[in-house]
């Protein structure tokens, strides 16, 4: 994701430098983008900075990085969990520097920035905090500023309950075709999708258990899925009805969403 961020900065003239303690590694990311490789000196210099590390990582990497920031600066984070991370940064920051917390809602292999959603913490904010939201606007984003708990019980229903189906459903589908390898020629070209799905999970599987492990909202909705889907196995009519009308209701709110943010 610090990746595509870089790429998108870089697109829009800002100067973007890439510093990891890997030096090798920060060459061959600048490398893709055609952008200068950084030193942890260079911090001083920059308007803002933008941490890209794994959640577990990322309070130890602003710890590391606010020491060479300089004032009237800008800190960022894309932590996928909130509670725990910007509550934590939040208590290392010094006078003078900002602090914007951003969870980007799409994969680093996105190609069209047009409507996709970034949600926004302002955990200390200022000038510099809202300049950056005006940026990411101008690409096409939409922002949504949010409180840490409004966020981590917002991504226990979006994120960690979806997520978790798809976990669920890895272990029964590799269960089925372990016992018999013959089922594999009965994949559903809808089920082959979601197996592409898995695959591509699979190459985030640290940082979807991640999520999991630290939204402190997580194993509620955890139980929340697992006792509908028990409530579910004996499909009675009024359950049956029940589905139906969650689906009218789903495909409505979330259209009548899209319309509010075009407006808007």
């Amino acid at each position: 994701m610090g990746l595509l961020l870089a790429r998108l900065f870089k697109k829009a003239k800002h100067r973007t430098l890439i510093y990891s303690r890997d030096e090798n590694k920060a060459r061959r990311s600048a490398a893709k983008i055609h952008a200068e490789v950084g030193k942890v000196t260079d911090l001083a210099k920059a308007n803002i900075v933008i941490v890209t590390v794994p959640i577990e990582n990322i309070v130890e990497a602003c710890r590391n990085a606010l020491p060479h920031m300089r004032r009237n600066s800008l800190l960022v984070d894309i932590s996928s969990v909130k509670t725990g991370v910007v509550d934590k940064v939040r208590e290392l920051l010094p006078a003078g520097i900002e602090y914007l917390s951003l969870h980007p809602l799409f994969g680093p292999s996105l190609r069209e920035m047009k409507g996709q959603n970034i949600i926004a913490i302002h955990a200390k904010p200022g000038p510099l905090s809202q300049r950056m939201i005006k940026a990411l606007q101008a690409m096409g984003f939409r922002v949504t500023v949010s409180s840490i708990e409004e966020h981590d019980k917002a991504m226990a229903a979006m994120q960690v309950m979806h997520h978790y189906a798809y976990l669920v459903m890895a272990l029964e589908l590799e269960k089925a075709i372990r016992t018999d390898q013959r089922m594999v020629n009965f994949l559903t070209r809808s089920l082959k999708k979601t197996v592409n799905q898995l695959r591509s999970f699979r190459k985030i599987n640290k940082t979807l258990l991640a999520i999991q492990n630290l939204n402190p909202y997580a194993p509620r909705a955890r139980q929340a899925y697992a006792r509908r889907a028990f409530e579910m196995m004996d499909l009675k009519p009024e359950t049956i009805s029940r589905i139906a009308a969650a689906m009218r209701g789903l495909e409505r709110l979330t259209k009548l969403k899209d319309s509010r943010q075009m407006q808007s």
